[in-house]
């Protein structure tokens, strides 16, 4: 027969617990192994819990909710016995919250005619297990009419104790908007018998000096042990400050979009996929294309990005984001189907994601083509004066040859002079130097 008991598990504290009825329900099946619940508690704690909260603890990370399950199987020796467990559990909270645990149940199919794992059948135990919880517990039956709540919710309420709830409804304590909607989601809950998980809901109360909060509810079909549907219960985690401070991200990352659409050069952030978080207008204006366009998509969808440019930039990227260290690119450049090239100078540095607190990388692309061109015009500006310098020597060496000539002929002839004999030679030699 398949039956269940509950769990809870404190992850931050690595603190387990399992319901009483696990060890008494393991005891009885196996007395053989187990003399009595607690030596069933101390031989399942030793030996098994710690493959079980791995296994618990892969299945949470595997899951794309906070709703996970897993399955386990048990041995046991002199004599050799097996049994299957099979967990399924909500995690409330994260690990970087203050607050990070796992609630839920175990079920174990028992074969033949072996007993099964049972809660016990005392209102105390099921009232301490739920005042030991943070977040607000609730029992409805089919009228949406509180049947239980725990110390948490009456807190929430404004009420002294739990039992002051019973029979009354959420029209009691919240405005006509957020108890009509809670009462229509619990009947349909009740007509189909599907959850509802983590529903965000804005809780706006009848007390108008009690302040409102934002909640993240789940709420679950409540069976008999017919299997009938009787009712509904829920859990509600408090996530104002988170909503809060949602909204505050939510300003501030309009007003960075907003500075940022004011820049000229092309700001941009992207994931470790390489999917456009945040695009500023330079960089939209760039591809021709609405932001909303090119949010979401990563290089390779943009049709004016060749895929051996795409691949470099998301490996680039990638580097930023796993290294977390910057990367300062001097110059690139791109040639458009004009055939006109755009110089472009870049940082990408690593940026933190408000939202997920994931790694992301930020790039800010700087057009430096005027001053590519003014730098290209002067590299030509300097060969032309180069080579005008190397046309003045040639020409000054030529000169400075012909000199050079000239004042060898020039000493000659003085020297002939100072050694001829008669006025008439001396005379004739003078002549030659006016020529020369």
């Amino acid at each position: 027969m398949l039956t269940h008991s509950y769990w809870k598990w404190n992850i931050q504290e690595d603190h387990f617990v399992l319901g009483s009825s696990f060890w008494e329900s393991l005891s009885e099946r196996y007395p053989e192994h187990f003399l009595n619940a607690d030596k069933a508690k101390s031989l399942f704690t030793n030996t098994d819990l710690d493959r079980v909260k791995e296994l618990l603890h892969k299945a949470l990370h595997r899951s794309d909710t906070p709703v996970f399950s897993a399955s386990s199987n048990h041995q046991l020796t002199d004599p050799v016995r097996s049994f299957s467990l099979h967990w399924t559990g909500e995690v409330f909270g994260s690990s970087s919250a203050s607050e990070y645990y796992a609630i839920g149940e175990v079920r174990s199919l028992f074969r033949g005619k072996e007993s099964s794992l049972q809660m016990p059948n005392n209102p105390e135990f099921y009232q301490q297990l739920m005042d030991s919880l943070p977040d607000s517990v609730f029992f409805k039956d089919l009228e949406s009419r509180f049947i239980a709540i725990n110390k948490a919710c009456a807190d929430k309420f404004g009420i002294d104790d739990p039992s002051e709830a019973i029979g009354k409804t959420d029209f009691d304590f919240f405005n006509l908007s957020h108890a009509q909607q809670a009462f229509e989601d619990e009947q349909a809950i009740i007509k189909t018998g599907k959850p509802i998980i983590h529903k965000t809901e804005k809780e706006v109360y009848l007390n108008e000096d009690m302040r409102t909060t934002w909640t993240s509810t789940s709420k679950l079909p409540l069976y008999n042990s017919d299997g009938i549907i009787i009712g509904t219960y829920g859990v509600s985690t408090d996530i104002t400050d988170q909503k809060r401070a949602q909204k505050q991200n939510e300003r501030l990352r309009n007003q960075l979009v907003a500075v940022f659409d004011t820049d000229p050069n092309m700001l941009f952030v992207k994931d470790v996929k390489g999917k456009y978080v945040i695009v500023n207008k330079a960089k939209a204006d760039f591809h021709n294309l609405p932001k909303t366009e090119i949010i979401g998509k990563t290089d390779f969808d943009l049709p004016d990005v060749s895929e051996e440019v795409a691949e470099s930039f998301l490996k680039t990227d990638r580097y930023v984001i796993d290294q977390k260290e910057s990367v300062f690119i001097p110059e690139d450049s791109e040639v458009d189907e004009f055939g006109n090239t755009t110089w472009n100078q870049t940082i990408k540095v690593p940026f933190q994601l408000a939202e997920t607190g994931k790694m992301a990388a930020l790039s800010i692309v700087m057009d430096i083509t005027e001053q590519k061109e003014r730098e290209l015009e002067l590299n030509k500006t300097l060969d032309i004066i180069s080579q005008q310098n190397q046309r003045l020597t040639n020409f000054t060496h030529i000169v400075s040859h012909n000199l050079r000539n000239h004042a060898g002929s020039i000493s000659m002839i003085l020297e002939l002079i100072s050694l001829d004999d008669s006025e008439e030679e001396r005379s004739d030699n003078l002549k030659q130097l006016k020529i020369a």
